[in-house]
């Protein structure tokens, strides 16, 4: 029994020593630099990171002079939510003498709702929704950084230097976002080693709810049980417009992710 006991905690040890371990991503070495247009395919497959609530798959890459990161989704609702609510990237870090905090934020950009859309959240697929990406690309020209060394303000998306982002779509994913930049707008260059941590705070904003017949907070389809289903006349209840709880959509969601950059 007494072997058994110490057996036990010796596993309860390592497991958490290996949750501990885990909280640190490893940073990948990119070999070739990356051109952040919107399309991954120099990016090494599969991407390692990926937070369920926001529908985020993520990875994190440097070489010697740049950040990488690049971060795609395919749920319609996520996306549609990333898009018309805005989110932001922000990058610090705590490490002594290396300490500094930065933000990148995508704007909200609010477009032409689609037939079967409530606030632009699909109902049922939606053949048009390639093209509503495609108007937000078009829209998003600049995005607002804060917290760099010198790249601050309303930033053009491309840039012939400095921080540049890309947006695009591909058949698999329905949104991809890069993101390139340099070390030297996080760090003084001559304090860059490629052994620091820092960390990442994702925040994707809240949709607006929306609003119904008699009901002001969108309760009829967002609850914590699930959505329910609209009355269509007396003693009748009319399910097609069932839905699973959303109510995620209607909130700001934010998580983060440690990483250590990578030194070859």
């Amino acid at each position: 029994m007494k072997r058994n006991c110490c057996y036990l905690f010796l596993v309860l040890f390592l497991a958490q020593d290996l949750r501990a371990q885990s909280d640190v991503s490893q940073s990948r070495w990119q070999s070739a630099r990356i051109i952040t247009d919107g399309n991954n395919n120099e990016w090494r497959k599969p991407l390692n990171l990926y937070d369920a609530i926001t529908g985020l798959l993520f990875t994190i890459a440097n070489d010697s002079t740049n950040l990488y990161l690049c971060f795609t989704a395919n749920d319609e609702r996520k996306v549609t939510k990333l898009m018309k609510a805005g989110w932001s990237i922000e990058i610090f870090s705590k490490e002594k003498n290396k300490k500094f905090d930065a933000a990148i934020v995508f704007p909200a950009v609010q477009m032409i709702e689609a037939p079967g859309r409530d606030n632009g959240v699909a109902q049922t697929e939606q053949p048009g929704f390639k093209n509503e990406t495609a108007l937000y690309r078009m829209n998003v020209q600049t995005v607002k950084t804060t917290g760099f060394i010198t790249a601050n303000g309303d930033l053009p998306v491309v840039n012939n230097n400095g921080i540049n982002a890309g947006i695009g779509s591909d058949s698999t994913q329905e949104i991809i976002f890069e993101l390139s930049i340099p070390l030297k707008e996080l760090l003084p260059a001559n304090n860059i080693q490629l052994n620091e941590e820092m960390s990442l705070n994702i925040t994707v904003n809240a949709l607006k709810k929306p609003m119904y017949h008699g009901d002001p907070d969108g309760k009829d389809l967002v609850g914590k049980g699930g959505g329910k289903g609209r009355r269509g006349g007396p003693g009748t209840v009319d399910n097609s417009g069932y839905q699973p709880d959303r109510s995620y959509l209607f909130t700001q969601i934010n998580f983060k992710q440690k990483f250590r950059l990578a030194n070859k």
